[in-house]
């Protein structure tokens, strides 16, 4: 394999076709994901005085939620009359606004699912036009790209649900089996014990995650050129992996290392920008013009603006890189396939 051949012609397809970075742009969601971060209280007493609780605390409420929020301090082992407090108010709010976090839950949901839908309809898109361009067809336009690939986005979802399933799973039983005797002896020395596990045991999943990654770029390549199913295209995937392993590790290492240096120059851009508009913001402060501080909001739009095309030219080069190392890997399996009479 040619790799610098197919760096350089991954940029050729994409630098002359703008519907690709459009389709780009919708897609880069594809590989985004949310993460809700809570924030947590020690209940630990340092020597000073403990905070106290609040007062005009509503009575009403579901007794069984308030009172398991109640006990959750002391399953943790951070119970104390402030922390307790705190939950059980948690778990007061929480009976008298059920009704509302359902529908707020609901509608997140959905909302998730539709910014799903399209952007995994987008990146079949980019699968099929790249796919396209290579075998010489004739191209579509943005509209019709995008309608071909409609078919394939309830099952490129339904593929990273399940590849990111076996991450999750295990790293909930990783955590169990490192916490697990600590919430049942409740002993001090357990829970550093546990936490070290829990460290050690992520570097196999680190490197899990990276052998998931890579069949999740082969096998949503295989799903769509060959409208396969979410099984048959990751053993497919797997198969492929298997015999071109030292290219296809290549490959990731090459995409790893070109993300790591525009990262990088990003970063610097950042820096220079943000520099600027500082000094900018504080040069028109001092001119207290409200036409300069408009200014400064177009200039701010227009680095967002910039940002996101950043995010979307990047997103069709990888894109488009993946699907041609996909051609040319699944080319050289079926050619020792058929030498070895498989």
């Amino acid at each position: 394999m040619d790799y610098s051949k197919i760096i350089k012609h991954s940029w050729d397809i994409i630098k002359r076709r703008k519907y690709l970075w459009w389709l780009g742009l919708i897609a880069m969601f594809a590989e985004s994901g949310a993460r809700l971060s809570f924030p947590s209280s020690s209940g630990y007493n340092f020597g000073g005085n403990t905070p106290a609780p609040p007062s005009n605390i509503p009575t009403n409420g579901t007794a069984t939620l308030t009172s398991t929020f109640a006990n959750i301090p002391r399953v943790l082992g951070t119970s104390s009359d402030y922390t307790i407090e705190y939950f059980r108010l948690a778990g007061v709010w929480l009976s008298e606004n059920i009704i509302l976090l359902f529908v707020i839950t609901v509608v997140f949901l959905l909302l998730l699912l539709l910014i799903g839908y399209i952007s995994n309809t987008a990146m079949a898109s980019l699968i099929l036009s790249v796919d396209r361009i290579e075998k010489s067809k004739k191209e579509l336009n943005f509209k019709e790209s995008f309608r071909e690939g409609l078919p394939f986005a309830w099952k490129l979802i339904g593929l990273n649900i399940f590849l990111s399933s076996i991450i999750l799973a295990i790293i909930l039983l990783l955590g169990l089996v490192s916490f697990t005797p600590y919430l049942i002896n409740r002993s001090d020395g357990l829970l550093p014990l546990g936490m070290i596990l829990f460290l050690f045991g992520l570097i196999p999943i680190f490197l899990l995650g990276i052998y998931l990654t890579i069949i999740r770029r082969l096998s949503s390549r295989y799903l769509v050129l060959n409208n396969g199913k979410i099984l048959d295209s990751i053993k497919k995937a797997r198969a492929i992996f298997h015999y071109n392993f030292g290219k296809t590790l290549l490959l990731w290492l090459l995409e790893a290392v070109i993300n790591t240096a525009l990262a990088f120059a990003l970063i610097i851009a950042f820096a220079i920008g943000g520099i600027l508009l500082a000094f900018l913001g504080y040069v028109l402060s001092l001119a207290n013009n409200y036409f300069f501080g408009a200014i400064i909001l177009v200039l701010i739009a227009a680095f967002l603006a910039a940002l996101f095309a950043y995010s979307a030219v990047v997103t069709t080069y990888f894109s488009t890189y993946w699907t041609i190392s996909f051609r040319a890997l699944d080319y050289l399996y079926k050619t020792r396939k058929t030498n070895h009479g498989e």
